[in-house]
């Protein structure tokens, strides 16, 4: 295999079923431009193919360069079925102006989240998420997944109130709060415990109001501190989550 950068690239035409050495061909115009014109690959290179299920690793043939635009052509190098991150991780998270969420919403997809959902809450200006808005935030997923090489595009969910996300003794629920249990001490815990889900909230800019909080609380999401400082909505998403991915379960 050529040692240039291996990218990825993902394509809801990749075939979902196939075998090592066998010749994959599909059309994609817009993945066809990506690999010609923007990416310059040529003839023998290889590139990482994957879709919402699967990943192929293809060596492009000649084919792909010629004059029939938007079809990929290429052997298989590798295939391999997604495996699934675990414990899956649902952020819930204060939506914030648009620029700080989509940051959020790369970061949390660069890490690999489970579902991620927008919180509308008191201390939110306005839900300005359309069904426009909710495609470009997907692109936005899936250009993160592909920079990572994490092939599992996360759920994007539409915008909750947080009553409409409370259940009664939520388990493994924690909210960042700078009152609460050390992530160190939490971090263990969930090695030990090796739970299968973890749900977290985050508050937008300004934070769960007291009411929220009492709600949380109430509700058993328990409390977990980030250090003494008051973070970003978007920091503390990277900070949380990156640790908790960075656990050996």
């Amino acid at each position: 295999m050529s040692s240039k950068h291996l990218f990825a690239l993902f394509s809801h035409q990749v075939p979902t079923t196939t075998k090592n050495n066998a010749i994959v061909t599909f059309a994609d115009a817009d993945l066809w431009r990506r690999i010609t014109q923007v990416l310059r690959l040529t003839g023998g290179d290889y590139l990482i193919l994957f879709n919402d299920t699967m990943q192929v690793c293809v060596e492009l043939d000649a084919t792909t360069f010629s004059n029939k635009k938007n079809i990929i052509s290429g052997v298989v190098e590798s295939y391999a079925q997604h495996a699934l991150y675990t414990p899956a991780i649902h952020a819930m998270i204060g939506l914030t102006k648009r620029e700080a969420f989509e940051e959020i919403v790369y970061t949390c997809s660069q890490l690999g989240i489970t579902s991620l959902t927008p919180l509308l809450t008191n201390r939110v200006h306005r839900n300005w998420i359309t069904d426009k808005d909710m495609v470009r935030l997907h692109k936005i997923m899936i250009a993160a997944c592909e920079q990572a090489k994490q092939f599992m595009p996360a759920e994007l969910r539409p915008p909750l109130q947080l009553s409409n996300v409370l259940i009664p003794r939520m388990q493994n629920a924690f909210v960042c709060t700078p009152n609460g249990q050390p992530l160190l001490q939490n971090m263990q815990f969930i090695v030990e415990a090796r739970p299968e889900e973890l749900t977290i909230f985050i508050g937008p800019e300004g934070g769960f109001d007291d009411h929220e909080e009492l709600l949380l609380t109430d509700a058993g999401v328990q409390q977990v501190a980030l250090g003494k400082s008051i973070l970003r909505t978007q920091d503390a998403a990277q900070v949380l989550l990156g640790s908790w991915r960075s656990l050996p379960i």
